[in-house]
């Protein structure tokens, strides 16, 4: 009995004896190529570098946004986690007391040696501490004085956890992604002859999820906290690289901007990633070379954001094996560069009239002014008409993009000038009598005007022989009634003793020349509310133009929901009321004119086709273009046109309008002790040119009681004959736009002139 027993258990031994030696087989010979290149991917390291970003150029391929080396300040992860690493903060204070006590250290007794250790491992923690302060000073130094020591730390520690953050995020990846390869292998066990699956186990031994964590590179590897110091910094922090454990100092790039504050606002500018653009990546878990991680950059506005994937490019990565050899190697793939369309010496040049801008100072009775200069605000826009391709998309009050971090905070606080605001796609303003030409060719093409009807200025206007009280008057009754009254003359028929005699009755043309309320109005009132506001959209109004970059809307006069509809349809007819328009928006309907009626949508970038909705046909009435082209080029040749006291000479025949919009009272928000927004506002005070307001010497009001406020208005195009250019100038609180921005626009088409956009005849 018992030597059967004793048979029994040698043969179970030597079937476990068969099948240890069959798995081992396998695991060896048959599955030993399988199991080494596991072994090796547990053990390999992935580095990755950084991507390199395009060029941004010019439409004559001038830099204006590039990546340069730099120096920043970065920190070893094991220095960034709230707790040092064990093993890590181990060698360090190992390194220390060794560096300081040299063979001394060695000779201790392995107790003393510990107790040493442990004590210059807390040396270390409160060095960390002190150095991540001192980070946070340099962060403060960068942002402004207006950044407190508080703000600065918080900052600070919201990069430290957004690293983490990113750290962690790909070792999850990682980790994952040897689990899911194991679990594929484990699938194909269900495929195999039944040996190999009793000698490669069953279902039952699946791979555990926890069973597969690694270190990934990026937890022994410095990450950035400061970009691009400066060398006052450089040379703070490389003093005390030795007392800082985990702080290097490392070769990089970053994004600067050539032209300083030229053209800062289209172009735009980099911000770290938000939970929103991690979110929002469409690269997120597919391509980790292409998607983004936590404290990644971005393009945030401007061309930066809106050719972000085109720009961007890819970052690089190296995998390293055992023995530290490269086993794969991609290298970062460089962003393409992109053309805009903008000539950044012109946008500069034209930019900086705006610190000192002419406008028209009265010098006594009737029409005598002095030009003098004076820091303004607004915007200027110029358009190649061909193309609309635009040259100038020029705002002021701007700012240095490669500053912007630093003086954000002080610049969005800035209420009076508000640097950051783009006045040229977002200062949405009554634009005034710079509509009347899209009016006009409104009212004649839709068939409610005839080209060859005369309208009466009586001074004011008149329905169905009625006067209409709560109509605009004439400019000319509103400005000089008094005046012509003393004199015994009638304000009707625009009297104006240095214009030329006018019977009073006006067509297009003449209404052109003399700027006349009364005959748009009665364009207007013919169209109606719906069909004004209708050919407004035609034009480009009331809607975004769609160039790209953040812009307003506007308003046309059919958006209008109250109930004096007949009063805003005249008020609309001359640009007022319910209605406002960016100076983009109106360099475009210059432009659509110049085109004989083709609107075009503005570009920024160079496209060699666009869309069909890009150009659109208005078909509008040949003939109210021709006597559209006549009255615009009398504003400018007619001592009754508008610009004709300082452009009369000017050596390219101009097509324009004038503008003079009345504006509203300027106002700020109130700001508590913190600086935050209150629901207070505050009325500000204007200046004159007797009484300047130093915080607001820009908001000039006119007028005996210093009371008018206006906004000064000019669009056209050159040469009148055969287009090259369309432009709009618009200067904020500036007065009536022939006394100011008509002398700004000679500046402009003077510029346009050397850059070789415009020719003298």
């Amino acid at each position: 009995m018992g030597e059967r027993r004793l048979k029994r258990f040698l043969l179970f031994l030597v079937v476990i004896s068969i099948a240890l030696a069959a798995r081992a087989m396998q695991i060896q010979i048959i599955d030993g190529g399988y199991w080494a290149g596991r072994s090796q991917g547990l053990m390999q390291k992935v580095i990755h570098s950084d991507t390199i970003r395009g060029k941004i150029l010019d439409v004559k391929g001038r830099e204006i946004a590039v990546d340069e080396p730099c120096i920043d300040a970065c920190v070893d992860f094991r220095a960034i986690t709230r707790e040092p690493e064990a093993r890590w903060l181990n060698d360090q204070a190992v390194g220390r007391l060794r560096s300081r006590l040299a063979d001394g250290f060695r000779k201790l007794p392995r107790l003393q040696q510990r107790k040493l250790i442990a004590q210059e491992a807390q040396s270390i923690r409160e060095d960390i501490e002190a150095m991540w302060i001192t980070l946070a000073g340099v962060y403060r130094r960068q942002s402004g004085p207006q950044t407190s020591i508080e703000e600065a730390i918080a900052a600070v520690d919201d990069i430290r956890r957004s690293i983490e953050q990113k750290i962690e995020m790909r070792r999850r990846y990682i980790w994952y992604t040897n689990y899911a390869e194991a679990l594929r292998q484990h699938a194909k066990i269900d495929t195999l002859p039944w040996y190999r699956q009793i000698l490669g186990g069953s279902g039952s031994n699946a791979p555990r999820l926890d069973s597969f964590a690694v270190e990934v590179a990026e937890q022994t590897q410095p990450h950035v906290v400061l970009r691009a110091i400066d060398s006052e910094t450089y040379n703070e922090l490389g003093r005390n690289l030795g007392k800082y454990p985990g702080l290097v100092l490392q070769l990089s790039k970053h994004r600067v901007y050539p032209f300083d504050e030229a053209g800062c606002h289209f172009i735009g500018n980099m911000a770290r990633v938000t939970r929103e653009d991690l979110e929002a990546d469409a690269n997120a878990g597919k391509d980790e070379l292409r998607e983004y991680w936590p404290n990644d950059l971005i393009g945030r506005s401007g061309l930066e954001s809106l050719y972000e994937s085109t720009l961007r490019g890819a970052r690089g990565r190296v995998v390293k094996g055992t023995s530290d050899q490269d086993l794969d190697t991609k290298p970062a793939e460089t962003g393409r560069d992109i053309r805009c369309t903008i000539d950044i010496e012109l946008q500069r040049k034209i930019q900086t009239m705006f610190a000192n801008a002419p406008v028209s100072k009265p010098t006594g009775n009737g029409f005598e002014t002095e030009l003098v200069y004076r820091p303004m605000h607004g915007a200027v826009v110029v358009i190649d008409v061909p193309t609309g391709e635009v040259r100038v998309l020029a705002s002021y009050p701007s700012f240095d993009l490669n500053r912007l971090e630093e003086e954000y905070a002080q610049m969005s606080r800035d209420d009076y000038n508000m640097p950051l605001f783009n006045r040229a796609t977002q200062a949405a303003l009554e634009p005034g009598s710079t509509v009347k030409p899209l009016v006009g060719l409104s009212a004649i093409t839709a068939g409610v005007m005839r080209p060859d009807e005369r309208i009466e200025c009586k001074g004011y206007l008149e329905i169905d022989g009625k006067r209409q009280t709560f109509a605009p008057r004439c400019w000319v009754l509103s400005m000089f009634g008094e005046m012509l009254k003393a004199r015994g003359i009638s304000a009707a028929h625009h009297p104006i003793p240095d214009f030329p005699k006018s019977t009073g009755f006006l067509d297009l043309s003449e209404g052109l020349e003399r700027s006349c309320n009364i005959y748009f109005e009665t364009c207007a009132d013919r169209l109606g509310l719906e069909a004004l506001g209708y050919w407004y959209k035609q034009f480009g109004l009331g809607r975004k133009t769609g160039i790209g970059i953040v812009e307003s809307a506007g308003r046309s006069p059919d958006q209008y929901r109250g109930p004096v509809r007949k009063i805003m349809t005249w008020y609309g007819g001359i640009g007022q009321g319910w209605v406002a328009a960016t100076p983009l928006q109106m360099a475009n309907v210059a432009a659509t004119v110049a085109r004989e009626g083709t609107w075009m949508r503005p570009a920024l970038v160079h496209q060699d086709e666009r869309a069909p909705e890009d150009a659109v046909d208005l078909h509008l009435s040949a003939v109210a273009l021709q006597l559209a082209h006549d009255g615009m080029r009398r504003v400018v040749s007619s001592p009754a046109g508008g610009a004709y006291k300082h452009l009369k000479d000017f050596p390219v025949d101009l097509a324009c309008k004038t503008g003079s919009a009345q504006a509203a009272k300027f106002r700020v928000p109130v700001r508590d002790e913190d600086g935050k927004v209150t629901r207070q506002w505050e009325t500000v005070r204007p200046s004159t040119f007797d009484n300047i307001n130093p915080l607001a010497p820009w908001y000039l009001a006119y007028g005996k009681e210093g009371k008018e406020l206006t906004h000064s208005w000019f669009i056209g195009y050159a040469p009148a004959g055969k287009p090259q250019i369309a432009f709009a100038v618009m200067m904020e609180y500036a007065g009536a736009g022939g006394s100011a921005a008509v002398p700004m626009a000679r500046q402009v088409l003077e510029a346009c002139i050397d850059q070789g956009y415009l020719s003298k005849q």
